[in-house]
């Protein structure tokens, strides 16, 4: 009940300031994320793109881009995730539990580099 998405390198799959309700994992290559044209990370399989603006239900805050041919990226909506709920509950809280630990992971990390830089 989800997308997968094809990109070749240079193909943008989330726009900085849009608007939408999608989560995506990146299956297969590697996707850039950029904020003002300057990189800020690269991801790779497995990785989760968009959480943020999804669970907050706020405007993208950077651009991705395929960096490689052969990117494949699993777009997960909200109405595919509400039905989620509906119908595996279970799996579901997982999902949002997964979620709740790559925020949080990115956070620490974020605080980490933060305090190392003051320092």
């Amino acid at each position: 009940k989800s997308n997968i998405i094809e990109c070749r390198c240079g193909d943008e799959v989330i726009r900085r300031g849009s608007v939408d309700r999608t989560i995506f994992v990146v299956l297969d290559g590697s996707v850039e994320v950029r904020k003002h044209g300057q990189l800020v990370v690269v991801m790779s399989p497995g990785e989760v793109v968009g959480e943020l603006a999804f669970l907050l239900r706020a405007e993208r805050l950077a651009d991705v881009f395929a960096v490689t041919d052969g990117v494949r990226v699993l777009a997960l909506s909200e109405t595919t995730l509400r039905e989620l709920g509906r119908s595996e509950p279970s799996v579901a809280a997982q999902l949002y539990e997964n979620l709740a630990k790559i925020v949080a992971r990115r956070l620490v990390s974020l605080h980490e580099w933060a305090f190392a830089s003051a320092g």
